[in-house]
């Protein structure tokens, strides 16, 4: 008789359990209805609470730290949106939701670090990339950490010419980083006394050996001065330079990691190795002092204009 109770006991609480799971299952779907149609009409508050009353009823329901962070993005709360999101992760595992969701999960990493590294904000992105890559292990959140970490490099100069050219023309106060060189993918420095970046002054040129009278003019005819200048501007209003510049070392181009095209004429450059690990399309250095012109070799330019790396610019090379 005893066991006959025991076995009615135990179905009686069975039966109890399976309905309050249904009741519970009923509850979670009602709340993420709710929430989903909150989201969708705007009312985030109402939502952020149907979110959450679902999250009490069963921490392990995924879509609804999806709905948090949903919702936050569209209020631009993008720290609470950070925390629910990692919160969401612990409670239920990155391994254990959907291919789709996990794409959706770090789009989100990636999306929140690139806003906060285009603010400048380098500590915030920087936070948010070390817990993607923490909580995910994805490959492309670390790559982004990586660059981070590297735009963040303290930049030493070793030629303090090039440092101040480079600074005044980019307005680069202070410190600078790696990631303040940035935006340069084309550089030009002719002498001392101009530096273009990414083609923003057009109208100069480089003559490797010219004819000119005494008091400097160009001739087109007849016995004359040899010489090698740069210049500024055309026709009449032109400028010509013929001194060479101070800078002797280009080191500091390895930190320019977009740089494509280089051309640094007229200074005392002598190592150009730097350009060697560089990823570049062009490299001409005209007039320099250069004692190993092999990193040259594999740009087509040097094929033809190989000779005119040693040039001196301003001497007088015949008569």
């Amino acid at each position: 008789m005893r066991k006959i109770r025991c076995a009615l006991l135990f179905l009686l609480l069975a039966a109890l359990l399976a309905a309050c799971g249904k009741n519970v299952e009923k509850q979670v779907m009602k709340q993420m209805e709710l929430g989903q149609r909150y989201l969708e009409e705007e009312d985030y508050e109402a939502a952020l609470v149907a979110f959450n009353k679902v999250i009490e009823l069963d921490p392990k329901t995924w879509e609804a730290y999806e709905g948090l962070v949903n919702v936050y993005e569209a209020q631009e709360n993008y720290s609470d949106a950070l925390a629910a999101l990692g919160i969401g992760l612990d409670a239920v595992g990155y391994e254990n939701i959907s291919d789709d969701d996990q794409t959706w999960v770090v789009e989100r990493y990636l999306a929140w670090a690139e806003m906060d590294e285009e603010r400048g904000d380098y500590d915030s992105a920087q936070e948010i990339l070390e817990q993607g890559y923490e909580k995910t292990g994805d490959e492309s959140i670390l790559e982004m950490l990586n660059e981070l970490n590297e735009g963040n490099e303290l930049i030493v100069w070793d030629d303090a010419v090039f440092e101040e050219l480079v600074r005044e023309k980019l307005s680069l106060e202070g410190d600078v980083y790696v990631r303040d060189l940035d935006e340069v993918t084309e550089l030009v420095i002719l002498g001392n006394t101009h530096v273009i970046v990414n083609g923003d002054l057009e109208d100069w040129w480089f003559r490797h050996l010219s004819v000119m009278d005494q008091e400097g003019e160009l001739i087109q005819n007849g016995m004359g001065i040899l010489t090698a200048f740069y210049g500024i501007g055309e026709g009449d209003e032109a400028e010509r330079y013929t001194e060479k510049g101070d800078i002797h070392s280009v080191n500091a181009l390895k930190y320019f990691r977009n740089l494509k095209s280089v051309l640094i004429i007229a200074n005392h450059i002598e190592d150009i190795s730097v350009i060697s690990d560089l990823d570049l399309g062009s490299a001409v250095f005209f007039a320099n002092d250069i004692s190993d012109l092999s990193p040259l070799y594999s740009f087509k330019n040097y094929d033809y204009n190989g000779n005119e790396q040693f040039v001196e610019i301003g001497d007088v090379l015949a008569k």
